[in-house]
């Protein structure tokens, strides 16, 4: 086990109690520690036999932190950085407080948060049986440069055995690592009764009845007023989308239209519109991406 894998070791758990009577969440630091007396800490800590990893750019605590949320509603005993001490030093102080006096872990199963660009520095060490991979946008230019920049660490860097979990609305991330196995999650079409409310001129609404809604990769149809409306917008004219929750204390509402007439739409079974956007967004995206001369070799 190695003297000074066990003085890390054991310094860094001191350190945890002192660490919480002074006030501090005690989420890195104690890892930072063990990694400063034993450089290969991370490496030599013992972990659970099942590891879910969660990584992106938006959502990485919220997404790991339901899945745990689920696992231990289900009777399963889960370790989970929750705090979202995601990088080397925050998931060695994870793994230590869960682990033994001489560095064997107490958890069969962990769901861990791991921050995309650390991933040189944690995947040689840590193989995740399950990987989700929540998205990739742009964020701090300075760190991180572009999403497909990310995207290439990535690939670099995942384990060949692991199963990635991916989502199928995001053009960047639900390419990456292509040879591993893979599944993917997404938005399903959009398929409900809603009250429809009309703007004519951007100056007044009127409440017109009820008719039906379909979003699908064809666009947004929308029926209704006993056969009176069809009106249809493709996926090249919708680069983003109003919607809002419970508008002017009404309800949910999402709003499609053109220059002439404005439909604010009320789903009657309280579809998420947030979803809706989102999937307006990324098919418009790949509209785009269909009309861009071929790369020259």
């Amino acid at each position: 086990m190695g003297l000074r894998f066990i003085t890390a070791l054991w310094l860094a758990k001191l350190s945890i109690p002192v660490l919480k009577i002074t006030g501090h969440n005690a989420t890195d630091f104690p890892g930072s520690l063990a990694i400063k007396i034993c450089p290969d800490f991370f490496a030599r800590i013992e972990k659970p036999e099942t590891i879910i990893a969660v990584t992106g750019t938006n959502g990485k605590t919220t997404c790991a932190n339901m899945i745990c949320d689920a696992m231990e509603a289900a009777g399963i005993k889960v370790l989970c950085n929750r705090y979202g001490s995601n990088i080397a030093t925050g998931l060695s102080t994870c793994l230590l407080q869960a682990s033994t006096l001489t560095g064997k872990t107490k958890y069969d199963t962990a769901v861990l948060e791991i921050d995309e660009r650390s991933a040189p520095r944690i995947f040689p060490y840590l193989k995740p049986k399950y990987m989700c991979v929540t998205n990739l946008f742009r964020d701090s230019i300075m760190r991180n440069g572009h999403p497909d920049y990310i995207a290439g660490i990535l690939d670099k860097n995942i384990p060949k055995e692991t199963k990635l979990i991916l989502n199928g609305d995001d053009l960047i991330s639900g390419r990456i690592a292509i040879d591993n196995p893979r599944v993917y999650y997404g938005i399903d079409k959009l398929d409900t009764d809603v009250d429809i409310v009309i703007q004519v001129d951007y100056k007044t609404f009127y409440r017109v009845g009820e008719g039906h809604l379909i979003h699908d990769n064809n666009g947004f149809t929308l029926t209704g007023c006993e056969d009176k409306l069809n009106y249809s917008q493709k996926p090249q004219f919708s680069y983003s989308l109003y919607c809002d929750y419970y508008w002017y204390e009404i309800d949910d509402v999402i709003g499609i239209g053109d220059t002439e007439v404005h439909y604010f739409l009320f789903p009657k079974n309280h579809a998420p519109v947030a979803k809706v956007r989102l999937a307006t967004e990324e098919m418009y995206k790949l509209y785009k991406a269909k009309q861009l001369p071929p790369v020259k070799e």
